[in-house]
């Protein structure tokens, strides 16, 4: 889906309403061409009927003249032109009648006037016939009847009145026809005026278009290479990869550890780069970004060599405008050393666990109220307990002789309380879980805060059973 902006907005409906405007002047410009075109048909029309109205007048004046001429010389090469003159006639009257919109009025008037010059025609030949059969007195005496003149008045009133109506009718059309060029001329001379301020504001609009793009690009271009040097100088691995799992950008530490530059690895996979284990945990971390569309935090491990590096890799999806995502950024920040560190403070851990677990005496710590927070193996062993049945749940009242507790009731409050800090070499006796006893020395240290509040205690537990049986031997002996 196209967006624009508030800028482009406002030329876009500038530019549509230029168009509207040039295509309404269009419009206007074709109304007016045409109605030109029917003003000048109409008065080429009435022109013509002009025309053929002053023929059948002419015509009919030429017969008269080639009758009467035939009459006083019986010549008849006179008959020639007044029988072509029918012809002619008619053929006017036809032409006439075939005009498209003829008046009804004029239509009847038509009608009459080729019922006159058949009349006169039929008159014509009837004067003609009297010459040839009977001489001229007979011919000039039918004339003198008075019926040719009659007829020759009728038909100069209905081709007088048809002249008029038609001298009228071209008044008015070439009136009109001054009114539309006059209409013609104005829309068509804004119209060039329009078509020349579109040209002028489209030359302007592709200016600025193109000044803005290329000032847009330039910001665009600024904005990428900031963006570029700032992925260069960090020393964490950022990519750039589509949704395809091909890379789009990668910064200067990801060349360094591939050994190439960000133009050869762009339209490549992880597969084309790194081992297959290393490349299928790669793609499932960004498909798991792509699946639940949020940022997650994985650990990759990828061969570099015949080593291997540990990373931390923080991803999440990029989305375009309408919050579709279509790549995937990754920032991987190398963990080798911690993940070295973190494997030697482990086994150092366990050494000194198994140290702790294992050393030939026993250990115990006891919180605020005699519960025993932590044992060791050894003392375990000696007790017969599992962990799970001391840590946490049993009281040291538990594990000590009757006569040992007299000790405890005696040396547990003093310590708790501050007033002494330590015991060493007290002699007492534990019992067993199977109920046997053992002699033991013990050696207590308390542990307080900062505000000197008492946290818990340390012992160490020394098995002096041995020891105490063989002072026993040597007191018997």
């Amino acid at each position: 889906m196209l967006v624009l902006t508030r800028p482009e907005k406002k030329i876009l409906i500038a530019v549509l309403s230029i168009l509207i405007a040039l295509c309404s002047l269009a419009y206007l410009a074709y109304r007016n061409s045409q109605r030109l075109l029917n003003s000048a048909e109409a008065i080429e029309q009435a022109e013509e009927i002009k025309y053929h109205i002053l023929q059948v007048q002419s015509t009919l004046t030429d017969m008269e003249t080639g009758v009467r001429g035939y009459v006083m010389t019986g010549d008849e090469t006179y008959m020639v032109p007044a029988n072509a003159a029918i012809a002619d006639i008619f053929l006017h009257i036809h032409q006439l009648n075939s005009f498209p919109g003829i008046s009804a009025e004029q239509s009847d008037q038509m009608t009459r006037l080729q019922s006159l010059v058949d009349e006169k025609s039929t008159y014509t030949n009837r004067v003609a016939e009297l010459r040839r059969q009977k001489g001229m007195n007979e011919a000039i005496a039918f004339i003198s009847e008075g019926k040719e003149k009659m007829l020759m008045d009728q038909i100069r009133d209905i081709t007088g009145n048809l002249q008029r109506d038609t001298d009228a009718r071209l008044t008015e059309l070439k009136a009109e026809n001054k009114n539309v060029i006059t209409h013609f001329a104005v829309t068509f001379y804004l119209l060039l005026l329009k078509v020349s301020v579109t040209v002028v504001t489209i030359i302007f609009l592709f200016i600025f278009y193109f000044h803005r793009r290329n000032k847009a690009e330039k910001v665009l271009k600024e904005s990428q290479q900031l963006f570029q040097n700032v992925m260069d100088h960090s020393s964490s691995l950022i990519s750039i990869k589509d949704l395809s799992g091909r890379y789009m950008l990668i910064n200067q530490a990801y060349e360094n550890l591939l050994g190439t530059t960000k133009e050869k690895v762009k339209g490549k996979t992880a597969y084309d780069l790194f081992e297959r284990s290393a490349a299928d945990a790669i793609r499932d971390n960004d498909l798991e970004v792509i699946r639940l569309q949020q940022q997650i935090k994985s650990e990759e491990v990828i061969g570099n060599g015949n080593a291997m590096q540990h990373f931390v890799s923080l991803k999440f999806p990029l989305f375009d405008i309408h919050h579709i995502p279509y790549a995937v950024c990754s920032i991987s920040t190398d963990e080798t050393e911690r993940a070295k560190t973190e494997v030697q403070h482990q086994e150092q851990m366990k050494r000194i666990l198994d140290l702790f677990n294992n050393a030939p005496c026993g250990y115990q710590a006891t919180d605020k109220n005699g519960i025993i927070i932590e044992m060791n193996e050894t003392l375990l062993k000696w007790l017969g307990y599992q962990r799970h049945e001391v840590v946490g749940k049993m009281h040291v009242k538990s594990l000590v002789s009757e006569e040992s507790l007299k000790q405890y009731a005696y040396y547990f409050p003093r310590i708790r309380s501050g007033e002494i800090k330590s015991i060493f070499d007290l002699e007492g006796s534990y019992v067993r879980k199977d109920g046997s006893k053992f002699s033991v020395i013990a050696n207590s240290i308390a542990q307080y805060d900062d505000e000197d509040n008492f946290l818990y205690t340390r012992t160490s537990i020394f098995d002096i059973s041995y020891r105490r049986r063989v002072s026993e031997v040597a007191v018997n002996n």
